[in-house]
């Protein structure tokens, strides 16, 4: 297709686009001038040390409109500084099927969002099967019904909507020589709404969270299989390609409904959505370290075990932001205790003193609190065991850059602390206890974790 920059429309460049959850890569034959100059003076200028990036880049390919959003240019390759024969983009985000001028532009009504291990979360299905039996033996006989799943739709405030929808092929045949295939495919996604158009910003505002949401549903990373936008202006849906966190798989095995932490049948989804989307809101930090870990599970133990158990202290901080004594009495004590050393100590003293917060192994002790028997004995044999290895290997990387325990060790810390922290969020979003402990029953990993921290933990 053709490429240009939005002040510039007639310099037109041809090049080849190319969208995967990896990244948008653009290739010119040709290239856009990405420096900068810096005046020295009246007659003198430098060029700057860093390149110029595009917040808007526009092209058509096969009539179809694109915008590259937030651009920079990778390679640029020329016989001269700013004349050059190709050059490769970096986008961090392509719309196909519209030119947006301006990103703060409301345009959109809309977004249609599909994630993996949603159509497993959903708990419904547009087909049933039944079989023939005589004398307790197949007969040969058996059909497949496809019924349209309804809607669930949850209100988050006046004139915004999140449905949760199912869509499916009907029924086609392939023939070949040697056998017939009947095909059908059915798939759930997201569907978000506004009455009012949104900027692209305000529209997607809840992707994250509704990803991280399956994600925690599942204790799989859910990578995003595409996310498509609705705008008044354009008669077919706008395709959003962005570089994703998480790998897609979406053609690998799907989980049994009951290997999932829980579902939309043990829940109600007008009430538990818009719980979860302010939950997630307001612990903002501690869930990116935890889903962090989810998305990406290659790294070394050590940073891992730092994000964990800084998951763990951050979520605990936000749900008890109590002081660990009212002030008054921490007052009277500081007073108390600095009378009683030299003079020449009481600074350095009251440095020591000024923090009246809990230590990290009394936060993780009362984090492992909130969790439901039989989860927690299970989980946490012995919490304050736990509570005290966390803390203990936490503060040795952090502060002296030296890894006590064992790597085994290590692992098993960091993975148990995840999984506090992840039944935690389930506690916090309302899912019941009875749903919750079924993980010990029917989840392979969480299985496999209480094993773990038997070893290492009791």
């Amino acid at each position: 297709g053709w490429w240009w920059l939005p002040e510039d429309p007639d310099r037109r460049i041809p090049g080849t686009l190319a969208c995967s959850e990896e990244g948008n890569y653009l290739r010119l034959i040709g290239g856009f001038d990405d420096r900068i100059w810096v005046s020295d003076g009246p007659n003198s200028s430098h060029l700057a040390p860093e390149n110029k990036s595009w917040q808007i880049i526009h092209g058509e390919s096969s009539a179809a409109k694109i915008t590259l959003i937030d651009s920079i240019a990778t390679n640029s390759n020329g016989p001269f500084i700013g004349s050059y024969t190709d050059q490769t983009v970096e986008a961090s985000r392509a719309l196909v099927g519209i030119h947006l001028d301006d990103l703060e532009s409301p345009c959109f009504t809309g977004i249609n969002l599909a994630l993996e291990n949603l159509l497993t979360w959903s708990s419904q299905s547009a087909y049933s099967a039944s079989l023939a039996l005589k004398e307790s033996k197949l007969t040969g006989d058996g059909t497949i019904n496809i019924r349209p799943v309804g809607e669930t739709i949850a209100t988050l405030e006046p004139g915004i909507e999140i449905s949760l929808e199912h869509s499916h092929t009907l029924p086609n045949f392939t023939h070949t020589r040697r056998v017939t295939t009947a095909m059908s495919k059915e798939e759930a996604y997201f569907k978000i709404r506004s009455m009012e158009p949104k900027s692209l910003k305000d529209i997607t505002l809840y992707t994250k969270a509704l990803q991280d949401l399956i994600t925690l549903a599942s204790n799989r990373a859910s990578g995003i299989i595409y996310q498509e936008l609705r705008a008044p202006q354009s008669n077919k849906p706008i395709s959003l390609y962005s570089k994703q966190v998480a790998k897609l798989d979406s053609e690998a095995k799907a989980q049994r409904p009951n290997e999932q932490l829980f579902t939309l049948k043990d829940i109600s989804f007008p009430d538990f959505l818009p719980k979860w989307l302010e939950l997630e809101k307001r612990l903002g930090a501690s869930c990116n370290m935890l889903f962090g870990l989810r998305y990406i599970t290659n790294g070394y133990v050590e940073s891992r075990l730092l994000t964990a158990v800084t998951a763990a202290e951050a979520l605990h901080r936000e749900l008890d932001p109590a002081p660990e004594m009212p002030a008054r009495r921490l007052r009277y004590a500081r007073r108390k205790v600095l009378k009683a050393v030299p003079e020449d100590m009481r600074a350095w003293l009251e440095s020591k003193l000024a923090h009246n917060e809990p230590s990290l192994q009394a936060r993780l002790n009362r984090l492992a609190s909130r969790l439901h028997e039989p989860l927690k004995s299970k989980l946490l044999p012995d919490a304050g065991r736990w509570a005290s290895y966390a803390s203990k290997a936490r503060n040795s990387l952090a502060h002296r850059g030296i890894a006590n325990p064992s790597p085994e060790q290590l692992y098993a810390i960091t993975e148990v602390t995840a999984a506090v922290v992840m039944f935690v969020l389930l506690v916090e979003s309302g899912v019941d206890a009875e749903t919750i402990n079924k993980s010990l029953r029917y989840n392979r990993d969480i299985h496999a974790l209480t094993q773990l921290a038997q070893k290492h933990l009791a």
